[in-house]
């Protein structure tokens, strides 16, 4: 029985080593001696066992951990480096090519009224006033906005993919918004210098000197401009869990959302550029407006005409404009809403002030209207408007006086 038990267990530690059981056993003290080299041999074995294991679920572990780290770190990758999908768009089609007709006439209608406007203030010379200086800078800041969406739109028009990079949509939130807010604040710089010229007229020159302007348009873009860079930078660093977009192009409030943590440091700063670049311009203009009312009411019948022929592009400009940023603003706080109400609150918010603005100040400026006049009869129409085949060619007719009966040419 003690045989067959230490026998067990010398085949329980492996075949290899029954032959050197069995001569044990032959020996006297051998009984003794298998049994205690088996017991060592099934611990060692389990031992090492137990060892197998461990490490195979140390690797198992190591593996894992690794994993999960590498997918963590391809989704970081992914969200500063993937792709942002549009799904406001439709597959192209009919409805898609006379959508991109439509836009490319608008674009290219918007490029030319500016850079004819920006041409026509930067060649005459009477022109170089306080006033045309800030419409100049507002057709600038026209094509800066048309240029930072309009062809991503007519790309995302005609293609199957409607995507865009996500350093590319925070370059068109920035750029963009530099056109609505710096719009914004020319406008109400504009108000300034229309109730100064109506109000304080005999002080005008000394209150708009050259260096007060230059300050202006400085004070124009830099602020505007630092602002948004520090957002952009805010929005930038959210973590992205998502990349659908339903708008035409990329605006803030949609970047933010595509976050997977909500961020009240962006939420407080974007109320605070609403309420700097927004709110106060808007309640500067309507307060300059309100004093150039008051004014003109006192004035003669003539005098309240030349007010409001001034005025009235500005209002105009500025009506237009801050329509299109309240159908903005209610556009990106909704964002589940039709294809159709999309495409047009995008062209209202977008395509329509810039091309607005300039044909409004060349139709409703004498000035303006006088100088392109002037420009197309002597710079483009000079030459070409002389058909010398077409003139008559001169007879000289001598006239003839009685001298002493002869006739003599005077």
């Amino acid at each position: 029985m003690e045989n067959t038990s230490v026998a067990a267990l010398a085949w329980d530690v492996g075949p290899h080593f029954t032959t050197v059981f069995v001569r044990l056993l032959n020996h006297p003290r051998g009984l003794l001696r298998a049994a205690t080299l088996a017991a060592d041999l099934r611990l060692g074995t389990l031992a090492m066992g137990q060892a197998g294991v461990s490490g195979r679920a140390g690797q198992a572990g190591d593996a894992g951990q690794a994993g999960v780290s590498g997918r963590a770190g391809q989704a970081r990758d992914s969200g500063s480096s993937g792709h942002c999908i549009f799904t406001a768009y439709g597959p192209p089609g009919p409805l898609n090519y006379a959508a991109f007709f439509f836009t490319f006439l608008l674009f290219f209608i918007t490029i030319f009224a500016n850079i004819s406007l920006m041409l026509v203030i930067y060649l005459e010379s009477h022109l170089h006033k306080p006033m045309y200086i800030f419409l100049f800078n507002l057709a600038v800041n026209g094509l800066i906005g048309c240029l930072s969406v309009c062809p991503k739109i007519m790309d995302n028009l005609v293609n199957d993919i409607k995507d865009i990079s996500h350093k590319g949509c925070l370059l068109q939130v920035f750029f963009s918004s530099v056109y609505a807010t710096c719009a914004y604040v020319i406008l109400a710089v504009m108000a300034y210098d229309r109730y100064v010229s109506i109000c304080k007229p005999l002080q005008y020159h000394s209150i708009m000197t050259p260096s007060k302007v230059k300050m202006l348009v400085a004070l124009v873009y830099f602020i505007p401009i630092t602002m948004l860079a520090f957002q952009i930078f805010i929005t930038s660093r959210l973590p992205v869990c998502s990349y659908n977009i339903n708008k035409l192009f990329c605006d803030n409030l949609s970047v933010v959302k595509l976050s997977c943590v909500e961020s009240a440091l962006s939420n407080l700063y974007g109320i605070c550029m609403i309420a700097s670049l927004v709110v106060l311009p808007f309640v500067l203009v309507v307060l300059s407006y309100i004093k150039i009312l008051l004014v003109c009411l006192k004035v003669s019948k003539e005098s309240q005409t030349k007010a409001f022929n001034t005025c009235a592009p500005h209002l105009i400009t500025f009506i237009n404009f801050s329509t299109a940023i309240l159908f903005s603003v209610i556009y990106n706080r909704h964002s589940t809403v039709s294809k159709e109400v999309n495409v047009l609150i995008s062209v209202q918010s977008i395509l329509f002030p810039p091309l607005v603005h300039p044909i409004i100040y060349g139709i409703r400026t004498k000035e303006i209207r006088t100088c392109i006049t002037k420009i197309i009869r002597t710079r483009i129409f000079s030459n070409s408007l002389d058909f010398p085949h077409l003139k008559s060619k001169r007879k000289l007719v001598p006239i003839m006086t009685l001298a002493a009966g002869q006739g003599l040419p005077v």
